[in-house]
């Protein structure tokens, strides 16, 4: 699979609405309230990884390369979140941008549970500098892992990042 198998664990759960979020937690008995950490607004899932200002802020920065990547306008919602439901002419492209959505759905996930469990409130920019992190440290994995014309084939995309002459990387993010 293109996409670690934690990411895509993340992502059929939200798909299948079994993520247990504040409302849901309360419910059990496992939190005392079910309020989001970041907004005090009442945390569902969709407000979870759509809705919450910190959320909000993590796809708008993201939006523009997902735009680029699909070579169309990107909307972030539930149907192109959660459910994938966005067309893309290059079957290379729209794998990247997988990735990219499972990405950021599984930080913004670990910065939830930070802020649930741990006390720990951090803001969008945090969460966009851990996915910019993690998505950096899986291209350059790939780099030093594969063959480099396999790299160009993967990877390659001007928005996200090419290889110079000598196989240097540049990021474009």
């Amino acid at each position: 699979s293109f996409t670690q198998n934690y990411k895509n664990d993340i992502a059929l759960l939200i798909t299948l609405r079994a993520i247990k979020v504040c409302h849901s937690l309360r419910n059990w008995g496992y939190i005392s309230s079910s309020r989001c950490a970041s907004c005090s607004r009442i945390k569902t899932i969709d407000h979870c990884f759509l809705n919450c200002r910190r959320a909000h802020s993590v796809s708008l920065h993201f939006t523009p390369l997902l735009s680029a990547l699909l070579s169309a306008p990107f909307v972030p919602n539930c149907a192109t979140v959660f459910f994938y439901q966005f067309s893309c002419p290059y079957p290379k492209n729209f794998r990247i941008a997988l990735f990219l959505i499972k990405t950021i759905l599984f930080a913004i996930w670990k910065f939830r549970n930070k802020a649930t469990f741990h006390n720990v409130k951090e803001n969008s920019k945090a969460i966009i500098r851990y996915i910019n992190q993690d998505i950096r440290k899986r291209i350059l994995l790939d780099q030093h892992r594969i063959n480099p014309n396999v790299f160009r084939d993967l990877w390659s995309h001007p928005a996200l990042c090419f290889l110079r002459e000598h196989d240097n990387l540049v990021f474009k993010f």
